[in-house]
Order: C-alpha cells, then structure tokens, then sequence
C-alpha cells in the first residue's frame, strides 16, 4: 500500500513536469492540462514544504517542552511488504499532565527510520524499537499549552530540512512553468 501512494506520488510530480516541458518547448499541448498540472505539483510542493518547515519548528520548539513520566504501552515493528520494503518503528506511550491520562505515538520530529520517515534498513527500524520496549517508563516531551503534542525523543532532526527543501524545489519548479505556460498564452 505504502509502495503504491510513493509511486502515484512520482506520478503526480513527474507528469505535470514533464507537460510544463512539453509546453514551454513549443510542443502542441493541451494548454489548460499543463496548467491543471502545474497547479497540482504547487499543492503538493507547497504540502511537503509546510509539513517539513512545521517538523523543522516543532522540533526546536520540542526542546523547550516540559518532560513527564510515561509508559510505554505499545511497540512493534511495522513493515510494508510489496517490491520495496519499508520499515518503522510502531511505539504508542501513555502519559499523564495535570490528573489526565493522554496517548502520543511520535517518537521524534522527521526522525530518520521513524513511522513518517521510514527506512528500508530493518536494522536501523528495530534499533530505534529497541530503545522502547513495552512497559517501559520514558520520559515524554510535551507542550505546556497543547499537551496533546508530545514527543519521545525532543529536539530538531536533518530529516526535516530535506522534506522542506524537496518542498521548496517542487513549489518552485511548479511556480516557474505556472508562470511561462500563462505568459505564454
């Protein structure tokens, strides 16, 4: 499944491509498909771009955070199966902030080998596993105002900088043909 969305993913950012190529060519194209196109890839672009900047924030903010005891309720590895196999690390914890019980499941901003930076090293995935087993007490990072976020492992992770800067150049290439496909009208 998770093979599947990378490769409709490359699709959607490498067809509007090569269209905006096709059109600023000269090449006899359907102009509103290009331009169709364009828009979608400034979405997504723009999509990976604020996920990115939002993980490079949050995890220096992280650092401020207040820390509290927590367990370690769930922890297993997860995998996707098909041609390319991922792997990550699957870890839920339980902690509680003024007399109420809450749940987290993120062990670091943009982590490396992490549910939402996965790997295709099972080594790296179950060395991160390793670190929390279940029933573990932890130390769980949260903020003051939003207690909801939490994070295992505070602090600010290279992970997130490329997500912004892929962001950044698929915005801009998006940005560049938009731009030359309208002129061009």
């Amino acid at each position: 499944m998770r093979d599947q969305r990378i490769i409709i993913q490359l699709l959607i950012v490498l067809v509007p491509i090569t269209g905006a190529i096709a059109v600023v060519g000269g090449a006899d194209i359907n102009i509103t498909i290009g331009i169709c196109g364009m828009v979608i890839l400034l979405i997504i672009g723009l999509w990976i771009f604020l996920n990115g900047f939002m993980d490079i924030l949050f995890g220096f903010w992280s650092r401020t955070w207040q820390g509290t005891d927590g367990e370690i309720i769930k922890s297993k590895l997860s995998a996707s199966h098909k041609k390319i196999t991922f792997f990550w690390p699957t870890v839920s914890y339980r902690y509680e902030v003024a007399g109420k019980s809450l749940n987290g499941s993120r062990i670091a901003y943009a982590k490396f080998g992490t549910m939402w930076n996965p790997t295709s090293s099972e080594r790296i995935a179950i060395e991160i596993l390793h670190k929390y087993p279940e029933g573990a007490v932890v130390t769980v990072y949260y903020h003051h105002r939003f207690n909801k976020l939490s994070v295992l492992e505070p602090g600010f992770q290279w992970g997130s900088v490329g997500n912004a800067l892929l962001g950044f150049v698929l915005t801009s290439v998006a940005s560049y043909f938009l731009y030359r496909i309208i002129v061009s009208l």
